[in-house]
Order: structure tokens, then sequence, then C-alpha cells
């Protein structure tokens, strides 16, 4: 039985937190909306991973939103005391899940949470992003000056969540290699 003073560590699927950490760590993992071709599905429960990026290449229309918070409060109902936070990456919902393991309290798991977000970079590489400008997170002009130049666009995660080109590599065919080095 979980103590009535621990936290209750919840993110999405997008999170893309490892199922061992989830589980270590008793993190609730509430699933993505994903909407293909006019279709919706639950992220990794309607639609497993493989099969959203089988489905995603052969699209003609993708998006997804984040779970309303009705579904977060459903994942946090089975604990009798519990705060929740929306730890929006792996690393950042791991870490508010090791603080709540030890015992910390809410307010010092969202001061550790503020501290890492301007800490936090993530980049992201893709060969195609039609979906990003479809999906509105990339903007539109993006796509044809991607394709015209042949350049592996590299994006950056702002800290409030969105996406930016952050620049680009001329490496079609070994571009994680040249993303890495």
């Amino acid at each position: 039985m979980m103590s009535p003073h621990r936290v209750a560590i919840l993110t999405d699927s997008a999170a893309d937190l490892p199922d061992a950490i989830a589980a270590r760590y008793a993190v609730t993992v509430v699933p993505v909306r994903v909407n293909l071709d006019q279709r919706d599905y639950l992220d990794k429960i309607g639609l497993a991973t493989g099969e959203f990026y089988l489905r995603m290449a052969l699209s003609s229309e993708l998006r997804t939103s984040q779970p309303p918070a009705g579904d977060f409060r459903r994942g946090c109902m089975s604990s009798t005391r519990s705060t929740l936070r929306r730890a929006g990456f792996a690393g950042a919902a791991r870490r508010a899940a090791e603080l709540a393991d030890a015992g910390a309290q809410s307010a010092a798991i969202l001061a550790e949470l503020h501290r890492l977000r301007p800490l936090t970079l993530t980049w992201a590489m893709a060969r195609d992003i039609t979906h990003a400008v479809r999906g509105g997170r990339i903007p539109a002009w993006a796509e044809p000056a991607v394709r015209w130049s042949e350049l592996t666009p590299i994006a950056k995660v702002r800290d409030t969540g969105t996406l930016a080109i952050a620049g680009g590599l001329f490496a079609k065919r070994r571009a994680p290699e040249a993303f890495a080095g």
C-alpha cells in the first residue's frame, strides 16, 4: 500500500519513459491521443509504437494532442494523497520519480524540475519533416526549403516545449553519424 505522504508521478506517453523505469518508480504513464486519417488512438495502448510509425508514414493526416486533465486525474486516483505534476520528457519524469521514491515532497520535486528545465537541451533530427509540418510543430516554409536543399534538418526543443529549426546537415545517408560528431 502506498504511503499517504508519497507523491504520485505522472507523465504522458510522449515522454517515452522506458517501461522498466516506469515500473521501478511506479510512474503512471497517461497515453497521448493520436489521430491518423480521422481515426483516434491512444498511444501505446490502441496503437503500438511500431504500428504508429508505419501508419504515420502512410498517413495523409496526423494530429496528436495532450491527454485531457481528466486522464491525469484518473491516473492519480489510486493514491491517497498525491500531487499531479506533468513531467514532459523522460529525464524529467525519471528525476521526479527518483525524488518521490526518496520521500521528497511535491514542492521540492517541482523546484528541482524548474531548476533543470533551462539546463535540459533536447535536439531532434529527421530526414522527413512532413508530419511535423502538418501537425504545426514546424513552420510550413521549412518543408520545401528542406526538400530543395536536401538538408537533414535539426530541431531544438525550446524550454516552452515547442520546436524550432536550429540548423541542418548536408549528410542524408550518414546524418546520424554527422549529428553525433
